[in-house]
């Protein structure tokens, strides 16, 4: 699952003979979830991965990505049917140098407590 915006996060480019290629792309990764509920009421704790490669020289647009990710998520009223969105917070993110030597992976975590309507 990639997320395509008109702010331009996703940036499509030729590689050499591989196929389509995205410079810079974000994606939904890995998620845990811990179930909250009670007798009377649904909930939960969950946490999301982003994921966000970039593959232009230097971290600065990784960075660029993963601040207007940031913008958009943490602390935000998002809808979610059937829940009630209490809270969703950023946790941390790192910047990592993939093996080819060019492409830089930023990663993120948030965090979600879900209540029952």
């Amino acid at each position: 699952f990639f997320f395509q915006a008109d702010d331009g996060i996703r940036h499509l480019v030729r590689s050499r003979g591989l196929g389509d290629v995205y410079k810079r792309q974000v994606s939904l990764g890995e998620e845990t979830a811990i179930d909250y509920s009670t007798k009377d009421l649904n909930g939960g704790e969950f946490t999301i991965n982003i994921h966000v490669w970039s593959q232009y020289k230097g971290s600065k647009q990784t960075k660029e990505i993963m601040d207007r990710v940031h913008d958009l998520l943490h602390d935000s009223n998002l809808s979610v049917s059937g829940f009630n969105l209490a809270n969703i917070r950023f946790e941390f993110s790192d910047i990592l140098r993939d093996p080819d030597g060019v492409t830089r992976h930023g990663v993120m975590r948030f965090r979600a407590i879900i209540l029952g309507s």
